[in-house]
């Protein structure tokens, strides 16, 4: 059976969990992921349903942001749903109901979990519009209104990736000069140190050229 993907608009971690949340208080829990990289903080297999009440987890969630960068929640019969962050994209982020491939399924179950996943982030997913049943009018407007929108979220897109790109030249720049100034520190020093060699010498043998007194 294949896996149920499918795009939310950005939500915050409150949001994300709470839907999460809700999925497992009607298809069950068995163990979740959490990942925020921010911190160093991943916690893998975790079967308190409370996981949520987690320490670092509500520090992330005070923050009233996006820090969590992906949660996999199991249900049961190895059906996991996942959200994960998208930075490439400003707008949506990818979201799935996993089914795996290696063992046999129970569909009522697959099903059940979609449904309230679907339920769960009916807000956040974008609605898929049935445009024949709508006049011509409204269906060019709307045609429109769509590429429009889809303009935007690509322009949007590329100048991200352009502050990215722009971000990580600055960083690398920032880099070969460091390496340039080092290098150039180490040059010097070397000079330093060979001109004070060639001075201690100098004064060595001078002293050992002077007549001794008696």
């Amino acid at each position: 059976m294949p896996n149920d993907n499918f795009r939310i608009r950005k939500l915050t971690d409150r949001q994300v969990i709470d839907s999460l949340r809700a999925v497992a208080s009607r298809c069950g829990f068995e163990k979740v992921n959490v990942n925020i990289p921010i911190v160093s903080f991943s916690q893998h297999d975790v079967r308190d349903a409370n996981w949520f009440e987690n320490t670092t987890v509500q520090k992330a969630l005070e923050m009233d942001g996006m820090l969590i960068q992906g949660i996999n929640m199991w249900v049961g019969r190895g059906v996991h749903v996942t959200v994960s962050r998208d930075p490439s994209n400003p707008l949506t982020d990818p979201a799935a109901v996993n089914v795996p491939d290696n063992k046999p399924h129970d569909a009522e179950f697959v099903f059940t979990v979609m449904k309230a996943v679907r339920e769960a982030f009916v807000e956040a997913t974008t609605p898929v519009w049935n445009l024949d049943a709508l006049g011509a009018d409204v269906k060019a407007h709307y045609e429109a209104r769509e590429q429009y929108l889809a303009r935007q979220e690509r322009e949007v897109s590329g100048f991200f990736n352009k502050m990215a790109d722009f971000s990580r030249g600055l960083t690398e720049d920032h880099r070969r000069k460091m390496d340039q100034l080092e290098a150039d520190f180490a040059e010097r020093q070397r000079k330093l140190d060979e001109q004070h060699q060639q001075r201690m010498t100098a004064l060595n043998k001078r002293d050992a050229e002077k007549p001794s007194r008696c």
